[in-house]
C-alpha cells in the first residue's frame, strides 16, 4: 500500500468550498501548482495528513461526502473544514497530521474583506452580511474574467433594504453594450439590485455555482 497524502485548501475566489485532494507530493507543492492562470487567487493549505493508501482512502473521503459534492467532476466540498477534517479521523489514523493554527472560520474570513477592493471592486455590505459579502465576491470574479471589473468602481449592499448599489465608470450607459454585459453578470450573482433607478432580480445565492469548467483538476 503505497503513502501519500490528503489535503484540503480552501480559495477566497470559491467562498464556501474546499477542496479535498490526493497528492504524492508534498501538499505544499501541490498547492503552489493549483495556481494556474485560470485561478484568481492562490489557494490555502488548510490541513493534510500522510496515511497509507492514500489514493483509495481519497476515493472513500469524496464517497463519504458526496452529499456535499459542489459537482460530481470537481473535489471541492461545501462542508466546514473541521468536518472535512472528521471525515478524514473516521477512515484512518494518519501516520503524520499538520493544520493551519491561523484557521478562522469562513465568516470571520468574509467579513474582513468587506470595505476592501476585489479585482479593483470595492465592496461593502451595511451589516457585514456574509450573504451579501459572497454574492459582491461572485460578482467581482466574473466581471474580472469577462474583462469588466475596470467599469465598476463599486458595490453597495444596503442591508436595510437587501439591495445591492452599483458606483459605474462614465463609459457605462444605461442602454450601453458594456451595461448590458454587465447586467448579464449582476443577474447570474446578485439576489436584488438597483439597476439605472429599477429594482432587479438575480439569482438567490444557493442557486450560484463557481465557474471551475477551466480549472485543471
Amino acid at each position: 500500500m503505497a503513502k501519500g497524502f490528503i489535503y484540503i485548501c480552501r480559495n477566497m475566489a470559491m467562498p464556501g468550498l474546499l477542496k479535498i485532494g490526493y497528492s504524492v507530493k508534498v501538499p505544499t507543492e501541490r498547492v503552489d501548482e493549483l495556481f494556474t492562470t485560470g485561478v484568481p487567487e492562490p489557494f490555502k493549505l488548510e490541513y493534510y495528513c500522510l496515511a497509507e493508501n492514500a489514493k483509495r482512502l481519497e476515493t472513500q473521503i469524496h464517497q463519504n461526502l458526496s452529499v456535499y459534492r459542489h459537482r460530481a467532476d470537481r473535489e471541492f466540498f461545501r462542508i466546514e473544514l473541521e468536518n472535512a477534517i472528521q471525515s478524514i479521523a473516521n477512515l484512518c489514523k494518519p501516520e503524520h497530521e499538520w493544520r493551519d493554527e491561523q484557521y478562522q472560520p469562513l465568516s470571520s474570513q468574509i467579513a474582513r474583506i468587506n470595505g476592501q477592493k476585489i479585482n479593483g471592486i470595492t465592496i461593502v455590505s451595511r451589516h457585514d452580511s456574509e450573504r451579501e459579502i459572497t454574492e459582491m465576491i461572485n460578482f467581482s470574479e466574473s466581471a474580472y474574467q469577462q474583462s469588466l471589473a475596470s467599469y465598476v468602481y463599486s458595490l453597495f449592499y444596503d442591508s436595510n433594504s437587501c439591495c445591492c448599489n452599483f458606483e459605474f465608470a462614465n463609459e457605462v450607459e444605461q442602454f450601453g453594450y458594456i451595461a448590458d454585459d454587465i447586467l448579464e453578470i449582476a443577474l447570474e450573482t446578485i439576489s436584488q439590485f438597483e439597476w439605472f433607478g429599477q429594482i432587479q432580480h438575480g439569482k438567490p445565492l444557493t442557486d450560484i455555482e463557481v465557474d471551475d469548467d477551466d480549472i485543471p483538476w
